[in-house]
């Protein structure tokens, strides 16, 4: 090895570029020596530009220097990063909330894709092939951005990319404006690709555009893909309530007349919230912009919340073994609903209960009203009162299987408390005494600290905007860099 550090440092490059070497080789050859390093770094970053292998895992361990090295080595025409190698890297990359790598992706070439729901979802027939076998979601670049969590950076890793959730969400929101801008520019340009004429577009102005810029376009597969974006952030960390609000101010909605299944996404993705404190801020902001209450889209089809709540209380106690804490945060979810106007019980009878001194319990058996009890209510009304929850409760009473018996007993429970509560007229319990945080899992309860931390720190917009022109001037775009 000394005689090989002693030769000019042409010789060496000259026999490196001549030997086939793989990637492992010229990297092994670097770390033998110290002094070998610096004349070898750039045969190693060009070989790393051809190696699609190689690329993919510095985008999963996120080494957004390595990466921005690796790509400014690049020569052409003969040594270049195909396209549909940048292309799938980047969808890597958001897909495993690695933001800092498709920052980097993003500022040499890439590309975002489009949504299945678009006839070409890229522009590149090489991605669009590389998406055919490789993508099982079927989702949009800025839809998977949207669905990234920050916990999921670190959990099961050995380092933590990010400092906190608050750098994480800079880096997320820098990457789904850069994904708009591609996105307005694609559907503007390509309206009469789909034909949709200027004249019957809709328009939608931006919250903070400038009144005398013209108006985006609105085409009708730009806000499909906003409406998936925010289907998805309903499932993100503790900063999922700036992200929507970010992306109402863009322009999602949870109307989607035309696609009732995104909002009903947008609904189901809230209400399976584990973290209490969240699930409430979530329910609060969709019911403030208009969601649907009553449509909650599971793969089984539209489902009630009380019937989507029954079926996951169903499913829970079957497949878990201690599933106590679970069926009080949901019975406190379901009371904060009920509270909200946005969930109804069946309509039930008390025919008769037993006080268990030992247990302290009250068990009751759950009848429905006969029709010819309520002649005054319409046959309309009763069918709807008698069938939302009724095929989910009696799936749970009728049902022999011994594991749902401590699910009888809390549903008994509920019903009859809620009886009591309507004879006596007491205030019903608070959203908070229904949650026993301390009995539920660690993994629960670190992310609900977690969304705490970042709503108390929560930077304000002066500071945001400051982090983020910090941000951009330590990693200009590319056209600040070919204007320099």
């Amino acid at each position: 090895m000394t005689c090989l550090q002693s030769l000019p440092p042409e010789t060496i490059l000259q026999i490196a570029a001549c030997s086939d070497l793989s990637f492992s080789c010229l990297r092994h050859l670097r770390l033998t020596c110290r002094g070998l390093a610096v004349y070898i770094a750039p045969l190693l970053y060009r070989k790393a530009v051809r190696d699609h292998a190689v690329l993919l895992r510095l985008v999963r361990n996120d080494q957004s220097d390595i990466i921005l090295r690796v790509l400014k080595s690049q020569i052409r025409p003969n040594c270049v990063a195909p396209q549909h190698y940048l292309d799938s890297c980047l969808h890597d990359a958001l897909l495993g909330g690695h933001l800092k790598a498709a920052d980097v992706l993003f500022g040499n070439g890439a590309e975002p894709v489009f949504s299945i729901d678009v006839a070409n979802r890229s522009e590149h027939r090489e991605t669009r092939d590389w998406l055919q076998v490789h993508d099982a979601t079927g989702l949009g670049s800025l839809a998977l951005a949207a669905r990234s969590r920050y916990h999921m950076t670190f959990w099961y890793k050995d380092f933590e990319p990010y400092t906190s959730e608050e750098e994480f969400w800079i880096y997320k929101k820098k990457a789904m404006k850069t994904i708009l801008e591609k996105l307005r520019s694609h559907f503007g340009r390509d309206s009469d690709q789909y034909g949709l004429k200027i004249s019957e577009a809709h328009y939608l102005r931006d919250e903070h555009e400038d009144e005398k810029k013209e108006p985006m376009l609105r085409h009708p597969k730009y806000a499909r893909e906003l409406d998936m974006a925010l289907a998805e952030a309903a499932t993100a960390d503790g900063h999922s309530i700036e992200l929507m609000d970010f992306l109402f101010g863009c322009g999602a909605t949870v109307t989607c007349e035309l696609t009732p299944q995104l909002a009903g996404h947008a609904w189901h993705n809230a209400l399976n919230e584990e973290i209490p404190a969240l699930f409430e801020a979530k329910v609060d902001l969709l019911l403030r912009h208009g969601v649907d209450p009553t449509s909650v889209w599971t793969w089984e089809g539209m489902r009630t919340p009380i019937q989507f709540f029954l079926r996951k209380l169903y499913r829970n106690f079957q497949y878990f073994e201690e599933p106590g804490a679970f069926t009080n945060k949901v019975f406190g979810y379901m009371e904060y609903l009920e509270s909200r106007g946005c969930l109804r019980w069946p309509r039930s009878t008390l025919r008769s209960f037993v006080l268990s001194v030992g247990t302290v319990q009250i068990n009751c058996i759950i009848d429905y009203p006969r029709a010819e009890e309520h002649d005054d209510m319409s046959t309309t009304s009763l069918i709807e009162d008698a069938t939302d929850g009724r095929r989910e409760l009696e799936l749970i009473f009728k049902e022999p299987d011994p594991s749902l018996l401590p699910l009888r007993v809390a549903l008994s429970n509920q019903i009859a408390l809620k009886h009591f509560r309507d004879l006596v007229i007491l205030p019903s319990p608070t959203f908070r005494e229904w949650v026993d945080k301390e009995s539920m899992s660690n993994a629960i309860q670190d992310l609900d600290r977690m969304f705490r931390t970042f709503s108390v720190s929560s930077p304000s917009v002066e500071s945001t905007r400051a982090a983020e022109d910090q941000l951009s001037e330590n990693h200009p775009g590319p056209e600040a860099e070919s204007s320099s």
